[in-house]
């Protein structure tokens, strides 16, 4: 899942060489989903995450070809905010929940901090569950907002892999490491969630989430929204 011979796979499906994406080729023929995206923009889209263990599991994935979101110019991350801002709305006002966010990140391509697909891409489901108390593994730092551990990173974190959570409780967490499992925060919360063992997204697609994913985001009208933001200029700093 790693950039092959045929690229990367991100970038395939939403750079248009949708034939050579690893979920078209692997779940989108078979299930009937020619497009996944629920909210796209010049710079980003959305799209229901194989393996989505609850409904509303989403991806933020920006079209150019980033390492990590810590990585990115201030521009990607200033829109990315307008995104997440109409995400929080999304979750509280349709799942009646609050939200978490996660990404194992990376600058350096030969240690890739347990991710499994190599392109920047933060993970967003309903949750009002703390995480932060079941991952001891790792020796986090607290933050208010996302801008902060922007800054933090780029001060201190001289490229090494980390993991991101933002809490359901809003506070944002960071942790380097040398050596992180793969896919160590999805098999965790899955965990934590009631499903145990189900967390490996190649083994456990969850095809009937991410149909009702997407028919959520356009009942909510997310693309619709996130036109009227950018119009409107808002922006909130999560």
């Amino acid at each position: 899942m790693n950039i092959n011979e045929n690229g990367c796979t991100f970038c395939n499906e939403f750079n248009g060489h949708s034939e050579l994406s690893y979920f078209k080729n692997n779940y989108g023929e078979k299930i009937g989903i020619n497009n996944r995206c629920v909210l796209e923009s010049d710079l980003f889209v959305c799209v229901p995450s194989i393996g989505s263990f609850v409904p509303g599991y989403i991806l933020v994935i920006p079209r150019a070809h980033f390492l990590s979101f810590l990585g990115m110019p201030n521009f990607y991350l200033r829109e990315c905010q307008d995104i997440l801002n109409l995400l929080k709305n999304h979750y509280c006002q349709h799942y009646k929940s609050h939200f978490i966010l996660y990404e194992h990140g990376t600058a350096n391509e030969k240690n890739q901090g347990g991710m499994s697909v190599l392109h920047a891409h933060f993970h967003l489901l309903p949750c009002n569950v703390k995480m932060i108390k079941f991952c001891s593994e790792f020796q986090f730092a607290a933050f208010s907002c996302l801008s902060d551990v922007v800054n933090y990173y780029r001060a201190v974190g001289d490229n090494r892999p980390y993991l991101l959570l933002r809490d359901s409780d809003a506070v944002w967490y960071l942790a380097f490491s040398q050596s992180i499992p793969s896919q160590f925060f999805r098999k965790r919360i899955c965990d934590v969630l009631g499903k145990p063992g189900m967390g490996d997204w190649k083994n456990h697609p969850f095809i009937e989430n991410i149909n009702m994913t997407i028919a959520n985001a356009q009942q909510y009208g997310l693309q619709k929204m996130f036109r009227s933001v950018v119009k409107d200029g808002e922006s909130t700093n999560l």
